[in-house]
Formats: C-alpha cells, sequence, structure tokens
C-alpha cells in the first residue's frame, strides 16, 4: 500500500513537472521579442520576469531564422535603433507576413503598438506603470491576430517628423540625435525631452564603468569604450550618460570622442596632442571657421564641435 502511494505521488509530480515544461515550450513557443539594443532586451526580460503569460524568447535582429506560424513577433525599436537592424527586420518580416505582430509605434507593421514612450519610461526609470502597459498590448495579440501588410511595414513618418518614409533617416536621426531633436522637437516623444539628472545616469553598473573610465583622464576614444561591452549596450547606456549632461561627445572627422565635460579642458590638452584636426583647430580658434576647415582640411562640423567644447572649456576655466 504505502509502495503505491509513493509510487502515485511520483507519477503526479511528473506529471506536473511534465505539465510545466509543456507550459513552458508553448509560452516560449508562441512569442518571441526582437530587440535592437540592451533597452529593448531589459524590457523584453521584464516582461519575462514581471508577466510570465507575457513571456517569450529574446533574439536579436542577426539571430532569427524561420520560426512557427503560430507565433507572435514582438518587434521593440525605438527612435535610435541602428537602420540596418530596422531594415533587416522589414525584410524578414515581409518574408514571414503570415505571422502576428505587435511592434513599437516608430514602425507601422500592424494596427497593435506599444508606446515608444513606454520603452524609455521603463529603459531610464524603471517605471512600472509603463512596462505593465506594454505588457497589456502584447497580451491583445494572439497568433490568429495582426498578420503583416506587406505593402505597410514601414518607419511611421509621424515619429521622425519628415514627410517620407525612407529607412535613412532612423540612422540620420542616430547619428545627429541632438540637433535632430533641437529641429523637430515637436514631433519628439516627451519622455525624449526630459533632462536626466546625474543620479540616475549613474545608477547603472555600465553606465558608472564607462562614467569612471572616461572621468579617470578626461577623454577617451569612443572605440576604446567597446571594449567594455557590446556595441549594442555601450551605445545605448552612452546615451543616457551624455542626454544627462555629464559627458559629451566630440566628432572629429570619423573619430568619436567621449569628454567629461567638468575636465573639458583637460581633455582638449590631451586631443591637441592626439589629434591633430584638433590641434589645428584650437590653434585658429580666432579664424572664422570656413578658414579653418581649409586650414586643418577638416569639415565644418568638426570645427563646430570642437569650438563648442573649447568654449565650454573657457566657461569651466572662468569659474
Amino acid at each position: 500500500m504505502a509502495r503505491d502511494i509513493i509510487a502515485i505521488s511520483m507519477l503526479i509530480a511528473i506529471a506536473i513537472l511534465l505539465t510545466t515544461a509543456i507550459f513552458n515550450v508553448i509560452g516560449f513557443s508562441n512569442r518571441i521579442y526582437i530587440a535592437f539594443d540592451s533597452c529593448g532586451y531589459e524590457v523584453a526580460k521584464a516582461l519575462n520576469t514581471l508577466y510570465p503569460e507575457a513571456r517569450g524568447e529574446i533574439f536579436f535582429p542577426w539571430q532569427l531564422n524561420s520560426i512557427s506560424r503560430e507565433t507572435v513577433v514582438v518587434v521593440l525599436a525605438t527612435n535610435i535603433s541602428s537602420a540596418s537592424d530596422v531594415e533587416t527586420i522589414l525584410s524578414w518580416a515581409k518574408a514571414h507576413r503570415d505571422l502576428a505582430y505587435i511592434s513599437t509605434d516608430v514602425l507601422n507593421i500592424s494596427k497593435y503598438k506599444v508606446r515608444v514612450d513606454d520603452i524609455w519610461l521603463y529603459c531610464i526609470y524603471k517605471d512600472d506603470e509603463a512596462i505593465k502597459r506594454i505588457a497589456e498590448e502584447i497580451l491583445n495579440v494572439s497568433v490568429s491576430g495582426s498578420k503583416l501588410n506587406i505593402e505597410e511595414a514601414y518607419i511611421l513618418v509621424a515619429v521622425v517628423g519628415v514627410a517620407t518614409a525612407s529607412i535613412s533617416l532612423l540612422q540620420l536621426f542616430k547619428e545627429k540625435i541632438e540637433e535632430f531633436f533641437n529641429r523637430v522637437r515637436i514631433f519628439i516623444p516627451p519622455i525624449l525631452r526630459i533632462k536626466i539628472s546625474r543620479e540616475e545616469a549613474l545608477n547603472h553598473p555600465l553606465r558608472k564603468t564607462i562614467y569612471d573610465a572616461v572621468a579617470s583622464i578626461g577623454v577617451m576614444r569612443y572605440a576604446d569604450l567597446l571594449k567594455l561591452g557590446s556595441k549594442a549596450s555601450v551605445e545605448w547606456h552612452l546615451w543616457i550618460l551624455l542626454r544627462s549632461g555629464i559627458l559629451v561627445e566630440l566628432k572629429v572627422g570619423r573619430k568619436r570622442y567621449i569628454v567629461d565635460i567638468s575636465k573639458a579642458s583637460k581633455a582638449l590638452d590631451i586631443l591637441a596632442q592626439i589629434d591633430e584636426k584638433v590641434k589645428c583647430i584650437i590653434e585658429n580658434v580666432e579664424k572664422s571657421p570656413k578658414i579653418v576647415t581649409e586650414l586643418c582640411n577638416t569639415d565644418i562640423r568638426s570645427v563646430y564641435s570642437v569650438l563648442e567644447l573649447y568654449s565650454k572649456a573657457s566657461g569651466i576655466d572662468l569659474q
């Protein structure tokens, strides 16, 4: 009798384990998240942790292959996602238009949308209400839900604020983000216009590591910062640090330098020693920018970038 009870108990336990395993497989097999950077990854990971009913496997664009037709695809693109990655997903989606889709409102893939504002709110502030709204929108989509309309898969014009659906606009947005914010400010979601405090900027281990590395000497090459993590992660966390104002970016030709704004004067001294164009621009700071571009064999953007930092350094030195 005792053996029978033990045997039955074991069978029940095995049945529970099998049911759980099957549920997990089903749960993960009927939904996937496509993340474009560590922000999207953090959102997808949070959904898996906080909302088991919304869980799904997480992929980056370059990891996708053919998947089951009974799948909901969640595309977590933002307005600073890589243009090439977004283009990859749009092409992939058009080849898999029998799937159900939901995306952020940066893209027009289906009628179901997640507000990109909520993505930012969770990534930057860990906003509980934002992640809840994201989960609710995702759970509205079933495998028989929003199929892709191949004629309508594009970047939404309203987000970038220019009357064209060209994929190249997203890259422009990323490369000239501050300039773009100033020119089309009314089109940018309010969350992107919020100043990020120093405390919020430094409340993540990788951001703290990036900041400490730059602050230790005043300036670092962007290429050297990539040694601290994946490009997607470094780009995302660096963007937050730049938005907070504690670090600034200096572009000279194809080179990118990240500067601790509190050590701008020291950074310029270092840059003048390692970059001939920066040295030339500083030595000719009294001349007109147009003349400096010719003297230093550089472009006007680089000249203005160095002059802006020079101006900030002078202001700091006078304090």
